[in-house]
């Protein structure tokens, strides 16, 4: 996962519940960033 600059104290600060839905998103958000990655690797091997 990237590193995204949220402070420790930041984080700390957060309840469990904003905590995971940041978390979540992230996942969701570096998922996809790496899926395009995999198709634009796939399209330029085709060429």
């Amino acid at each position: 996962m990237v590193n995204r600059g949220w402070t420790p104290g930041y984080l700390d600060d957060l309840l469990e519940i904003e905590f995971l839905s940041h978390f979540d998103q992230q996942v969701a958000l570096d998922e996809a960033r790496a899926e395009a990655e995999r198709k634009a690797v796939e399209a330029a091997s085709r060429r």
